[in-house]
């Protein structure tokens, strides 16, 4: 007989409690998809003080009218305030894989995850994606 693990510390760092976006090749499903998963890892990852793993959830983007590669959400700690962290979305280059990103919100896990339920937060990303797109094709990377 197989002895049971009763080990209750389970390392759930870097495993996506979230799905895949459907069919449908949506950018609007895409990021929605992208902030739940977030919501759930976030829940999970983030410590309220204290050190911890950046957790990045991302997923590519299927939209041919958005100029971007893969998309992901990032939160990572502060280096000097062991009760901060930083919300920031990054985008990359379809082409060449380098990345622009932006900052969505900081402070404590309470106020990231308050910044991820936001109803308007998906019409925000999408700001911010569309002037990345617009940046990338400009440079021309």
């Amino acid at each position: 007989m197989t002895p049971i693990n009763n080990n209750k510390n389970i390392n759930v760092r870097n495993i996506s409690f979230g799905q895949k976006p459907e069919d449908n090749k949506s950018f609007d499903n895409t990021l929605s998809t992208l902030k739940d998963n977030m919501i759930k890892r976030c829940e999970y990852e983030v410590p309220e003080y204290g050190d911890f793993a950046i957790v990045k959830e991302t997923l590519p983007n299927k939209d041919e009218d958005v100029y971007s590669g893969n998309i992901s959400l990032i939160c990572e700690p502060s280096e000097d305030n062991p009760k901060k962290r930083y919300l920031s979305y990054n985008q990359l280059n379809p082409q060449n894989r380098k990345g622009l990103s932006s900052l969505i919100a900081s402070g404590t896990k309470e106020d990231i995850l308050e910044a991820l339920n936001d109803e308007n937060f998906v019409n925000n990303i999408k700001q911010d994606s569309e002037r990345m797109s617009r940046k990338m094709q400009d440079m021309k990377w």
